[in-house]
Parts: C-alpha cells; structure tokens; sequence
C-alpha cells in the first residue's frame, strides 16, 4: 500500500493541484496585502486632513462679534450695559492693531494710591464681548476696565492668532498706553496663561502689574489642545502631537509656564472648576504652589470658565477681597 501511494504521489496531476493551491495562496496574500496597505494610506492620509482641520482651526477661531452677539442675545458693547466707555486701537510691534474698550467704573479712589485699572484678557475662541459677562465682580472694586481682542479674535482684524505665543508682547504694548497707575490682570484660560508670561517678562512695564486673576490656567498648550479636542469628541492622538510638532516648525514655540512662575513677585489668585474637563485642575495646583504669592480658590461645581450659582457666592467675595487689597 506505500509503495502504491508513493506512486500515486509522483504523479504530475497531483502536483498541478499543489502547484495552483500555492498559487492561489501566493495571489491571495498579495490581495489582502495589497489592501491592508491601502488601508494604511488611507488612514495615514485622514489623520493628515483632520489634522490640518485642528491647525486652521486652532489659529483661525469662530470670531464672536456683534452679529455674534445679537445672534445671542448678548450686549454688543458696554453701552447696551449702561457703562461709559471709549473706543481705541493699540498698535503691536509688529503693526497689528487690535481694538480695546476702556470702560470707566463708579468706584472712586480713598487714597493716595495710584488708580487700580484692571484689563481682561480673554480666551482662545472669546473676545471682549464675552468678557462684558464677566464685569460684575470688578465694576465696584476699580477706577476703569480695560478690555480687548487678541490676535485673530472678534474685531481684531488682518491676524490670525499665535495661541498665546509671544502675545504677552501685545499686552506689555497695551499697558505702555494706559500710563500710570495700579494694574491687575485678570485672564480667562489661554488669557491666564498670557497675563502670566507677561508678569514674568523682561520688561519695566511689569512692574505696573501688582495682581494677576488666572481663571482656569494650564501649564503648556497641548494640554489644552488635547482637552478641546476630547470635550468636542474627537481623537486627541495623535492629532494634538502632529498639530504641536507643525506649531513648532512654523515657530510657535510654546514656553513652559512652570519655568517663569517663579519670577513672578506679585499676588496671583488662581481660580479652577474642580469639573473642569479640558483642563485638570492638578495644573492650577502646581501653579499655586509653585507662585511666590500664590492662592487657589476652587469652584466646587465649576466646569471649564463657567461660574455656576452655588460657587458664585464664595466667588464674589474672594475677587472683591483680593482688589480690596490694593486699594487699602
């Protein structure tokens, strides 16, 4: 019976169905190859798209201007607040001009101190528009209240945004014009992380600055990045590590917050959602911390920049303690 079989095998009819088995092999391999690199391609070329998509639209932001507001329901300027106010422009180093209201407040001085002029600076996506919904804790506690668009935001026209890159220059011009006086900062987000590098910059205008409100601040952009993109449900990764890699190339070097904290000298009160989704509020602690003259107030019930009713409380006397401060 071997024998019989081993001439059977030999035979070359049964090698030709073994010959096109293998080959049948071969040419599927080849196919689903084939396919899987398409695949490939096809996602290496999708995660490239939607990652153009989060650099357009990180440096060109939905701009809220008064057709924003009106489409909202939201005071267009601070007149539709009953607040004087005058318009005005302040030209940045490199020629961009960018908006500014200077809004006068009823508190008046009680002392030989210098006035206390407080400017808001204003997130990534915002502009001074939405900053109007953030008066009521300062309008009592200051002399005047400055507030403007970033680069690339609202009325801020012929620029795209730097994402908080190097604009600490654009706020030092800005305190160049206000003259003298006392001057707090109070940033919202990307607006904290600037009021902050600019209180740490080489410059004499600093030494103006004498308190910096940092509302939900964050120790390097691409934690910010990555926790708008997650919030939005998209993918962080790795779009966020391509998009900062493409920022760095185009020379948007985002500089570590925790490197200058320590230079700065004057008060800084932080205030963080203890929700907050985009930001962990672990940063804000670090920053705190790490502050010569540092304070953390904790919205129990606070999210990302909202102020919900059972914190506004507790909110409203911690800002009016801190202003009072530097009006005594």
């Amino acid at each position: 019976h071997t024998k019989k079989s081993n001439q059977l095998s030999g035979r070359p009819g049964v090698c030709l169905v073994t010959n096109q088995s293998t080959t049948r092999y071969t040419a599927n391999m080849a196919q689903l190859l084939g396919l899987l690199i398409l695949l490939a391609i096809a996602f290496i070329v999708l995660q490239g798209l939607f990652t153009l998509l989060v650099i357009r639209g990180a440096r060109r932001p939905p701009r809220h201007t008064a057709s924003y507001a009106l489409a909202h329901q939201l005071p267009c300027d601070p007149g539709d607040l009953d607040l004087p106010f005058e318009s005005w422009l302040v030209t940045c180093r490199d020629g961009v001009q960018l908006p500014v209201w200077e809004i006068a407040c009823t508190r008046e001085k009680t002392n030989d101190r210098l006035p206390l002029t407080l400017v808001m600076v204003h997130g990534w996506g915002q502009s001074r528009l939405d900053m109007l919904t953030y008066l009521e804790p300062f309008l009592h506690e200051c002399q005047r209240i400055i507030l403007y668009d970033l680069r690339g935001h609202g009325d801020a026209e012929e620029s795209i945004t730097n994402l908080g890159c190097r604009e600490e220059d654009d706020l030092l011009a800005l305190l160049t014009q206000l003259g003298d006086g006392q001057i707090i900062l109070a940033g919202y987000s990307m607006g904290s992380v600037i009021a902050l590098h600019t209180a740490a910059a080489s410059s004499s205008v600093k030494q103006k600055i004498v308190g910096i409100i940092a509302h939900s601040p964050y120790i390097d952009f691409h934690t910010a990045l990555r926790g708008r993109l997650m919030i939005n449900g998209y993918p962080a990764r790795p779009m966020s590590r391509l998009a900062m890699w493409w920022f760095a190339m185009i020379g948007l070097r985002h500089r570590d917050l925790m490197m200058c904290i320590g230079d700065i000298t004057c008060p800084i009160l932080v205030v963080h959602g203890k929700h907050d989704a985009m930001v962990p509020i672990k940063q804000s602690h670090q920053i705190a911390q790490t502050a010569q003259n540092g304070l953390l107030h904790v919205l129990e019930h606070g999210n990302h920049l909202d102020l919900p009713e059972e914190d506004r409380e507790g909110y409203l006397r911690i800002i009016s303690n801190f202003l009072r401060e530097f009006d005594q």
